[in-house]
């Protein structure tokens, strides 16, 4: 008898043993079933992160570059609207502030083209304030202004001065 319960427990021992290593092969399987979904999850995740992120810099920075190509070709993209412009100047970032940069270039050579259609229109009344010393557009516009009203002035002068020839040779004869 002694030896039929040592069989007996031997026997229950490899049960137990053959259980345990089900149980284990059980856990590994969904440990590796986990390990799987949780790659797979982090892969999509950074596919779709990228692409999000991708996508939010390169669509201002396209619109920088077409308001670029258009200045750049004398567009002052007067019909953009400032609803386009805000998704660009509203950001808090380096790209945000290019758009700054831009609205404020955009700004200043609009106000240039405005004075230089007063110009063009006669009025030599307009006054320019460079800039800065380095505001070439603008001191070049100073030296246009005032060679254009010392033009003016010398014609006028001229047109006096031959009027009063014209005077003289008139009581002369």
């Amino acid at each position: 008898q002694v030896q039929e319960n040592a069989m007996a427990a031997e026997e229950a021992g490899w049960v137990a043993t053959e259980e345990s290593k089900t149980k284990g092969d059980s856990v590994v399987s969904q440990a590796i079933l986990l390990t799987i979904i949780a790659v797979v999850a982090a892969v999509l995740l950074g596919i779709v992160l990228g692409v999000v992120i991708s996508r939010s810099i390169t669509k201002p920075l396209s619109l920088v570059v077409g308001l670029a190509t258009g200045l750049s070709a004398g567009d002052l993209a007067r019909e953009m609207t400032d609803e386009t412009k805000d998704t660009v100047r509203l950001r808090k970032d380096e790209i945000g502030d290019i758009g700054k940069s831009f609205d404020r270039l955009i700004n200043y050579m609009q106000a240039m083209a405005g004075t230089a259609d007063y110009v063009a229109e006669g009025d030599l009344t307009v006054s320019v304030e460079p800039k800065s010393e380095k505001d070439e557009l603008g001191l070049a516009f100073v030296k246009m202004v005032a060679g254009l009203r010392k033009a003016v002035g010398d014609v006028a002068q001229s047109a006096v001065n031959l009027g009063a020839a014209s005077a003289q040779l008139a009581t002369a004869a």
